[in-house]
C-alpha cells in the first residue's frame, strides 16, 4: 500500500514536472488574461482529475466577485447545469467560498461540499441535487492583490490529496507571474487601445509637428476640420502652413512668438482657409516637445473648430450693434419734429450698422393715397408701391422716383411680403416684372422686410447691398422686422397727423383749402406783398343757379360738379395762388404778385371760359357759369376783411347784372349794397303779401308793326324801393328758392288773363312766359301746366315757355327730353339769350326749339357802320339758317328799330316799340284786331 502511494506521488509528480512547462508556455502565448486563465485551470482539471473549473473575478468597482468566462467542464450534463446556476451568483466579500477566499487569501478543501451549510457554501442545494461532492477553493493574488479565485468541483467524493493539492499551490507563484504579465499586457494593450481611440475619435484636432512646422501627425478630426478626407492627404497637401492655412499670416507668426515665450499657448483664436477655400475660425492649443536635452524638437497640440461659436459672437455683437441703430432710429423718430429728416436719418442708422448701401421705404398705395391727393396723383386700381423715403450711402446715386411702381400680376416678391415674412433676393434671379418693381440697375441682392401695421400690410423696408450677395441671418431679419413695424407705425401716426391738420385746414370735399386756411394765409400774403410792394387780387366766385343743379340732380351729382370745378380753379391757377372753398358753391382765388389790375381781370376771364365748359356726370351733360366779383391789394382794403367784403359787394354787382362775368370793386357799390340786403331780407314776405305783379310786353313784326303776342314780365312793387324790374331780384329769388313758388303763380296769373281776353273775344294772342332753372326741371312740371291749362280753359297753343341759354344747357340729355314732352303738349318753345356763349351750334341743332331770342348784349351797342352790326346780323343769319324764327329783343332807340327793319328778323321787342304794360292797358292796345297776329 506505501509502495503504491509512493508510486503515484511519483506519478503526480512526474505529471506536474511535465505539466507546469507545457502551461507556462501556453499561458504565454494566449491572447488575452482571460484565455490565460481557461488554459490554467482546463490543464489543471485535466492533470488533478477534477470535472469542473470556475473563475471568479472582481467587478470593474470591486464590489463583489463574479463569474468570469474562463472554466472547464467535462462532458456532463450535471456539471453543465452546475455551470449554468453558478452564472447567477455574484458574491460580496466574505459571503460564500469565493467571498472568503476572497478576503483570507487563502486555499480551502472539502472533501463532500454536500454537507456543507448554505451561509458556509451557497450553492449547497444545487450540490446536492447534481450530486457535486468535493471542492477546492484557490486564490491568484498579483501584488498582494486576489485578482481571480480558482473553484474546483469533482462529482464523486474525494479525500485530501496534499500532493495535488500541494502541486496546484505550488503551481500558482509561477501561474501567478504569467498570469500578472498578461494582466500588464492587458492594461497597456488597453490604454493603448484608448489612447488610439480618444485620438481617432476625438471631436478636437490633434497635431504634432517638427520644430519647423512640418506635420508629423494629426488625427482625423483635425483633416475633417479642414476639410480634407483623411489625414494622409492633409500632410501630402499641407506643407506650407503659415501660406496655405492661416488667411493673415500674420497670425501664425504671433503663435510662434507666444510659444517661444512661453511653454504652452492656449485658446490662440485664428481664421484659416479650408481646403475648399471656405474660412473657417480656429482656437489651438499647443506645448513645445523636448529631448532629453531640453531642446525643443517639435509642437503638439489641439485644433477645434469655433466657427459657430464665432458667428454667435459676431451675431451677438451685430444684433447688439443693431439694436443701439434701432434705439437710435426710435429716438430720431420719437425727438425730430421734421419726420422726413427723421425717417431718412432713422434708416441712415440702420444703414450704416448692417452695412448695406442704400436703406428705403415703400408704401403700398393704398396706404399713401391721403399724400397723393395733395398733389393730385393719378392713381391705379392695381396695386402698387411708392417709394417714400430713401437713405443712400456716398457714392451711391437715388433710386427714388415719383412714380407709382404696378405690382405685376405673376408677382412671386409680393405675395410673400404680404404674408409677412422678410425676403432675400438676388436682382439676377428676378422676374422682369419684379426686378421693374423691386430690383435696381446698381442692386446685387436685397433684403425686404415688410411692414405690418395692426395686422396688415402698409409697405416694405428694403436694405440693398450693390456689392454681394448677402445673406442675412434670423436674428438679423426678425430684429429689422420688428424696427420695419415701428417705422410704418410712426409714418402712419405721422399720416394721421398730416390728415387731421388737412382736414382742419382744408375742404374735405374738393381738397382745397378752406376758411380757417385762408385766415392763416392772406395775412401772411398779403404782408409780403406789402414787403415787395406788389399788387394782389382777391376773386371771389359764385356758382350760377349751381343750388337747381344740387337740388333736381341730387348732392351727388352736385358734389362731383364741385369737385370738378375745384380741379378746372387749380388748372387757371398760377405757382404763388391759392385758390379756397368758401362753402357752398363758393370758392375764392388770392392772386399773388400781380402787376396790374387789368391781370386779375384776365385770370378771372379765364375762369369764367373754364366753367362754361360742358360737364359729364353721371351720364348727364351740364353746363353752368360762373360770378367773380373782384378786389385789389392795396387799392380795395389793406386787410383781409375789407378786402372780402368788398370783392363780395362786388359779386353782388355781378349777380345783379346778368351773372356770367367779373366785376371789379368801385366804392360807389357801397350805397348800392343795402337795397340788395333789404330785398334779401323781404323776399319771402313779398311771396306771401303778393308784392309781385305782372306786365305784358308785345312783340312786334320788325316792318308791319302787328303784335305777334306777349311776353308776360314780372316785376316786384317793393313798399319803399318801389317798382322793381325783374333783374333787380330773380337772381336773388333764384338763390332763395323761391322761383318755383313764383314761378306757378305766373303761371297761373298768365293764363287767367290769356283767359280773360279770350272772354272779350279779343283775338288769340300768345302769352310768352319765362321759365326758370328750378321750374324747367321740376318733376311735375308737366302736370302742373296741364292743371293750370285745365283750370283756366287755354288752350295750349296760346301759351309760350322760353328757356334760357344757361338752364337749356345744364343737362343737354334732359333738355331734349323735356322739350319734347312740352311740344307734344303743343306749346310754343323759345330759347332766350341766345348767343350768350354757352349753348353750341351742335346742340342747339339737336333741341326742339320753335324760336331763338338774341340775347340783347348784341343789340344794345349797334351803330349803322359798327362792328356790332356786322355781328348781329351774322346772330341773325345764323339763327335762320339753323331753320329757327329769330326774335330782337331790346330795342330801346329809333336807329335800333330803323336797323331791324332791314334785317331778316321775325320779330322785335323793347320799350321804345312798347313798354311792359298792365293787363288794362293791353287790352286798349289790343282793341285795334288788325295789330293781331298769332305766330
Amino acid at each position: 500500500m506505501i509502495a503504491f502511494q509512493e508510486q503515484r506521488g511519483y506519478t503526480d509528480i512526474k505529471m506536474y514536472a511535465s505539466l507546469l512547462p507545457r502551461l507556462i508556455l501556453e499561458i504565454a502565448a494566449a491572447d488575452d488574461l482571460d484565455t490565460a486563465l481557461s488554459l490554467a485551470v482546463e490543464r489543471i482539471c485535466e492533470a488533478t482529475d477534477w470535472d469542473y473549473g470556475e473563475v471568479w473575478v472582481p467587478s470593474p468597482n470591486g464590489d463583489y466577485l463574479q463569474c468570469s468566462q474562463s472554466k472547464f467542464n467535462r462532458d456532463s450534463l450535471a456539471i453543465a447545469q452546475l455551470r449554468t446556476h453558478s452564472l447567477e451568483f455574484i458574491f460580496p466579500p466574505n459571503i460564500g467560498l469565493p467571498g472568503r477566499i476572497w478576503v483570507t487569501k487563502k486555499s480551502e478543501f472539502y472533501p463532500d461540499i454536500s454537507k456543507l451549510s448554505k451561509n458556509f457554501f451557497s450553492r449547497v442545494e444545487m450540490a446536492k441535487k447534481l450530486g457535486v461532492k468535493s471542492g477546492f477553493g484557490i486564490p491568484v493574488v498579483i501584488s498582494n492583490e486576489v485578482v481571480a479565485v480558482i473553484l474546483f468541483f469533482m462529482l464523486k467524493s474525494n479525500p485530501k490529496n496534499p500532493v495535488k493539492l500541494e502541486m496546484i499551490q505550488n503551481m500558482m507563484p509561477q501561474l501567478t507571474v504569467l498570469l500578472h504579465q498578461k494582466q500588464t499586457e492587458k492594461q497597456l494593450k488597453e490604454t493603448t487601445e484608448k489612447y488610439r481611440s480618444i485620438f481617432e475619435n476625438a471631436v478636437e484636432g490633434i497635431f504634432q509637428t517638427t520644430a519647423d512646422g512640418r506635420y508629423l501627425t494629426v488625427n482625423p478630426m483635425l483633416a475633417t476640420i479642414y476639410g480634407y478626407d483623411s489625414p494622409g492627404e492633409m500632410m501630402a497637401n499641407l506643407t506650407d502652413i503659415e501660406h496655405q492655412l492661416y488667411v493673415n499670416p500674420q497670425r501664425r507668426n504671433e503663435f510662434r512668438h507666444l510659444l517661444e515665450k512661453q511653454d504652452a499657448v492656449w485658446a490662440f483664436e485664428s481664421e484659416i482657409y479650408r481646403k475648399d477655400g471656405q474660412i473657417i475660425w480656429i482656437s489651438e492649443c499647443a506645448r513645445k516637445i523636448r529631448n532629453a536635452a531640453g531642446e525643443i524638437i517639435g509642437y503638439e497640440g489641439t485644433v477645434v473648430d469655433i466657427t459657430q461659436r464665432k458667428q454667435a459672437e459676431i451675431e451677438l455683437l451685430k444684433r447688439d450693434r443693431l439694436l443701439e441703430a434701432v434705439a437710435a432710429a426710435m429716438n430720431e423718430l420719437l425727438l425730430n419734429p421734421n419726420h422726413r429728416e427723421a425717417v431718412n436719418r432713422g434708416l441712415g442708422k440702420l444703414g450704416e450698422v448692417v452695412g448695406v448701401h442704400r436703406v428705403y421705404v415703400c408704401i403700398e398705395r393704398k396706404n399713401c393715397d391721403f399724400n397723393c391727393e395733395l398733389t393730385g396723383a393719378r392713381l391705379a386700381s392695381q396695386p402698387s408701391l411708392i417709394m417714400e423715403y430713401e437713405w443712400t450711402a456716398e457714392g451711391i446715386s437715388s433710386a427714388k422716383t415719383a412714380d407709382h411702381l404696378l405690382i405685376p400680376t405673376d408677382s412671386k416678391i409680393f405675395p410673400c411680403l404680404l404674408a409677412g415674412e422678410p425676403l432675400t433676393i438676388l436682382t439676377e434671379q428676378m422676374s422682369p416684372g419684379d426686378r421693374a418693381v423691386f430690383g435696381y440697375p446698381d442692386v446685387v441682392s436685397s433684403l425686404l422686410v415688410p411692414i405690418i401695421v395692426q395686422e396688415e400690410f402698409f409697405g416694405y423696408v428694403g436694405f440693398d447691398d450693390c456689392q454681394t450677395a448677402r445673406s442675412w441671418s434670423k436674428s438679423e431679419a426678425s430684429i429689422l422686422v420688428a424696427i420695419a413695424g415701428s417705422i410704418g407705425g410712426a409714418i402712419q401716426r405721422h399720416q394721421q397727423e398730416v390728415l387731421i391738420h388737412h382736414q382742419a385746414f382744408h375742404d374735405l370735399l374738393t381738397g382745397l383749402p378752406n376758411r380757417q386756411q385762408l385766415e392763416q394765409s392772406l395775412p401772411k400774403m398779403l404782408a409780403i406783398a406789402q414787403q415787395q410792394e406788389q399788387k394782389a387780387a382777391f376773386l371771389f366766385i359764385d356758382l350760377d343757379r349751381f343750388k337747381i343743379i344740387n337740388d333736381t340732380l341730387g348732392h351727388g351729382v352736385g358734389d362731383q360738379l364741385l369737385q370738378i370745378v375745384a380741379q378746372r380753379l387749380k388748372q387757371s391757377q398760377r405757382e404763388d395762388d391759392m385758390i379756397i372753398r368758401w362753402g357752398g358753391d363758393e370758392f375764392i382765388v388770392i392772386l399773388n404778385q400781380i402787376h396790374h389790375s387789368v391781370d386779375a381781370g384776365h385770370i378771372a376771364q379765364r375762369i369764367i371760359n373754364s366753367i362754361q365748359q360742358s360737364f359729364l356726370i353721371d351720364e348727364h351733360q351740364l353746363y353752368i357759369s360762373c360770378s367773380i366779383g373782384i378786389a385789389i391789394y392795396p387799392e380795395d382794403g389793406i386787410d383781409a376783411s375789407t378786402l372780402m367784403q368788398n370783392a363780395d359787394l362786388a359779386l353782388y354787382r355781378v349777380k345783379e347784372t346778368g351773372r356770367n362775368s367779373y366785376e371789379f370793386y368801385t366804392p360807389y357799390m357801397h350805397s348800392e349794397i343795402p337795397e340788395y340786403l333789404l330785398l334779401e331780407n323781404n323776399a319771402e314776405q313779398a311771396l306771401n303779401q303778393q308784392e309781385f305783379l305782372l306786365f305784358y310786353q308785345p312783340l312786334l313784326h320788325p316792318t308791319t308793326r302787328e303784335i305777334r303776342g306777349v311776353e308776360a314780365l314780372i316785376r316786384w312793387q317793393h313798399p319803399t324801393l318801389g317798382l322793381l324790374p325783374a333783374e333787380k331780384f330773380i337772381s336773388l329769388l333764384e338763390e332763395k328758392g323761391f322761383m318755383v313758388k313764383l314761378g306757378r303763380w305766373i303761371l297761373e296769373s298768365a293764363c287767367e288773363q290769356l283767359s280773360i281776353w279770350q272772354t272779350l273775344g279779343w283775338p288769340p294772342v300768345k302769352v310768352w312766359i319765362n321759365l326758370s332753372a328750378a321750374e324747367f326741371q321740376q318733376q311735375n312740371l308737366l302736370a302742373i301746366i296741364s292743371e293750370v291749362l285745365q283750370a283756366t280753359g287755354v288752350n295750349p297753343e296760346c301759351l309760350g315757355l322760353e328757356i334760357n341759354e344757361a338752364t337749356a344747357m345744364q343737362d343737354l340729355e334732359f333738355t331734349r327730353h323735356r322739350l319734347q314732352q312740352l311740344h307734344r303738349m303743343r306749346i310754343a318753345l323759345a330759347l332766350d339769350n341766345f348767343g350768350s356763349g354757352l349753348v353750341s351750334l351742335t346742340a342747339l341743332k339737336s333741341l326742339p326749339f320753335d324760336r331763338i331770342k338774341i340775347d340783347r348784349f348784341f343789340l344794345k351797342k349797334v351803330a349803322k357802320k359798327s362792328k356790332e352790326l356786322a355781328l348781329l346780323r351774322t346772330m341773325i343769319d345764323l339763327g335762320n339758317q339753323l331753320g329757327f324764327p329769330v326774335v330782337i329783343q331790346g330795342v330801346e332807340t329809333p336807329e335800333q328799330q330803323e336797323i331791324l327793319a332791314t334785317f331778316d328778323c321775325d320779330e322785335m321787342q323793347g320799350n321804345f316799340l312798347s313798354p311792359p304794360l298792365f293787363a288794362s292797358e293791353a287790352n286798349r292796345l289790343f282793341s285795334l284786331p288788325s295789330k293781331f297776329h298769332l305766330s
